[in-house]
């Protein structure tokens, strides 16, 4: 079968405009998210105060990893705060490496649960006793497995915590200890974050993330704790459901830069599946803005699929117009004038489509690298 010289230009134009197509789905749905990393590291409205700040710790089995993380938490710069690990009645060694720190810094706490305590969701109950416990107005909390990358945590989390905000969403993502290094997983993580931080900045809370989440202790008693989420069929989620119902549009702010962000532990490709397996099962058990954001990252994954389509389209086309004639039919002077200037035109602005978008990947993983690295 012979491609015709009309057809291989119509099928040509139609991978230029699906090619088109694929890349503004892309940039308005992905690419455009990571611009939030330049703007929440330099816009202006900050706050000068520094509030007294409560971190909670829910933690669980977690002896071995507090005594990795908790140096770092204790040595923030910053004037007031205190730390509270909230202990899930646990078997380790957990409560007696507490009681060994708390003789040697004033800041940290704790508190326990009772042993055969039957409550459908320990971790919801711990945080909430530690949040009880808790001295300061603005409560932060963390995991057990996490720490800040930096000394100035609180303090740039406290620029947000202002008379107009009653949460603060955070970043955080994976981080290899024992190999010093990002994972790629890393910036999979914060590439998923983006939507979600994007809707924190324009007032409304749809996914949170429980590593590095700030919010008023009055706000959250005023709406109950964690007492609307204890029919969420889910045992984890909880603060994104409570976000997502309870804070009121123009109330949330998000917080994104190389200071403010918080290193998990990395165990492996699993732990970053089993992640995203719980992001997805959390969406579609939370209200329409969650689902709104993952509808976009969903497209954004097809606009993706079919940017590559196009361009396997384009190159198959070619290769079977050429393919089906002779060397002599092959002069690009036997096309009509028409046809020549078509398929200038064409295989430049595809090129042209290809190379914007490996500049553009480009661009955005020197954003996600400044994020991490801090330069």
């Amino acid at each position: 079968m012979i491609l015709s010289v009309s057809a291989f230009f119509t099928i040509l134009w139609t991978a230029l405009g699906t090619n088109l197509f694929a890349l503004a789905g892309l940039w308005a749905l992905r690419w455009r998210h990571f611009f939030l990393l330049q703007r929440l590291s330099v816009r202006s409205e900050k706050s000068t105060s520094r509030p007294g700040i409560s971190i909670v710790i829910p933690a669980s089995n977690a002896a071995r990893t507090l005594a990795s993380h908790l140096p770092m938490l204790l040595d923030q710069d910053y004037p007031d705060f205190e730390i509270i690990v909230a202990d899930e009645a646990t078997d380790d060694e957990t409560e007696d490496l507490l009681k060994v720190l708390e003789k040697t810094h004033l800041t940290l706490r704790h508190v326990s649960l009772p042993k055969g305590c039957a409550h459908q969701s320990r971790r919801r109950m711990a945080a909430t006793l530690g949040i009880r416990a808790a001295r300061h107005e603005w409560i932060l909390l963390t995991e057990a497995d996490c720490r800040p990358a930096t000394r100035k945590w609180l303090l740039r989390m406290s620029e947000q915590m202002t008379e107009r905000h009653d949460l603060i969403v955070g970043c955080a993502t994976f981080f290899d200890h024992e190999n010093k290094r990002f994972p790629h997983a890393a910036f999979l993580r914060i590439r998923e974050q983006l939507p979600w931080l994007h809707s924190a900045c324009g007032g409304r809370a749809a996914l949170v993330n429980s590593a590095n989440l700030a919010f008023r202790r009055s706000w959250f008693e005023q709406e109950g704790g964690y007492a609307s989420t204890l029919s969420f069929p889910l045992d984890y989620g909880e603060n994104s459901m409570l976000a997502g119902t309870h804070c009121r549009k123009g109330r949330c702010s998000a917080v994104c830069c190389h200071e403010a962000l918080v290193l998990q532990d990395f165990s492996g490709k699993s732990q970053s599946r089993k992640m995203q397996k719980e992001q997805r099962q959390l969406v579609s058990h939370l209200g329409r803005s969650a689902g709104r954001v993952r509808f976009g990252q969903r497209c954004a994954a097809f606009s993706a699929g079919l940017f590559a389509v196009s361009w396997l389209l384009f190159f198959s086309t070619l290769t079977c117009f050429f393919l089906t004639r002779t060397f002599s039919e092959l002069s690009f002077s036997q096309l009509p004038a028409s046809g020549q200037y078509g398929l200038l035109t064409a295989s430049v602005l595809l090129f042209g489509f290809l190379f914007a978008l490996l500049g553009v990947r480009l661009r955005n993983r020197k954003a996600v690298c400044r994020l991490l690295y801090g330069h």
